[in-house]
This record gives C-alpha cells, sequence and structure tokens, in this order.
C-alpha cells in the first residue's frame, strides 16, 4: 500500500531536498544514499539508507526546522498523504514508533553534541 502512495526521487550530490523554514506536509524513506541534517547551515546529523526525515513537518504540516542535503546520490521515498487517510490503525501505530524512535535516537545526539560543546 505505502508504495501505490509515495513518489520516487533522486538527487545528486550537493542537492537541496528540504529546506529548512519551508513548509511541509512530507516525510522521506531513505531508499539509498547519504544526507546531512544542517540547522541554520550547520551539519547537525547524518542519516543513511533505511532512516526517514521530514516526520515533522508530515506530522504538523508546519515549517521544517532543517534543511536536508544530498551528500552523495541519494533516492528517496516521499509520502505525502496524511496517514490517517492510508494506514491501518496498527500500520499507524507502528509508523508512529518509528517516528518517536527516530526522534528519540536524534535528541539524544543533540544532547551529546551541546554537551561536547560546553566549556
Amino acid at each position: 500500500m505505502i508504495h501505490s502512495l509515495s513518489v520516487w526521487e533522486s538527487y545528486y550530490p550537493g542537492a537541496c531536498i528540504l529546506q529548512q523554514g519551508a513548509i511541509g506536509a512530507a516525510f522521506y524513506i531513505l531508499v539509498s544514499g547519504e544526507v546531512a541534517i544542517q540547522k541554520d547551515r550547520k551539519d547537525i546529523a547524518v542519516l543513511r539508507e533505511g532512516e526517514c526525515f521530514g516526520e515533522i513537518g508530515y506530522l504538523t504540516e508546519g515549517r521544517r526546522s532543517a534543511t536536508v542535503v544530498a551528500t552523495q546520490a541519494v533516492t528517496v521515498m516521499k509520502i505525502s498523504a496524511p496517514v490517517r487517510d492510508w494506514a491501518s490503525l496498527p500500520t499507524q501505530l507502528r509508523l508512529g514508533k518509528v517516528f518517536q524512535q527516530g526522534l528519540i535516537e536524534r535528541l539524544i545526539e543533540s544532547g551529546r553534541a551541546l554537551a561536547k560543546a560546553l566549556p
């Protein structure tokens, strides 16, 4: 089901996939390649095959909190349709868990980076 609702996109190294501050209502699954997550033009994380990004904008339909740039050739699966419109309740719960786990891991990593940066 998810495959029929998604759009596959390819990006070249250096291409901007998401722009910080832009309105977004899609999330992406990184099928191949690697992307850098940037906040205010500073790299804050690297994501690899199998990871997802854009979930905050997807869930809130608000402004993007970071920029995502391809660091190598990238293929993504972009999902724009609201999850409540296409996913069964068990699928919504599984997807919610994946989003939560990813966000928790990024929050932990951000805390570590902040701790290292403090005097």
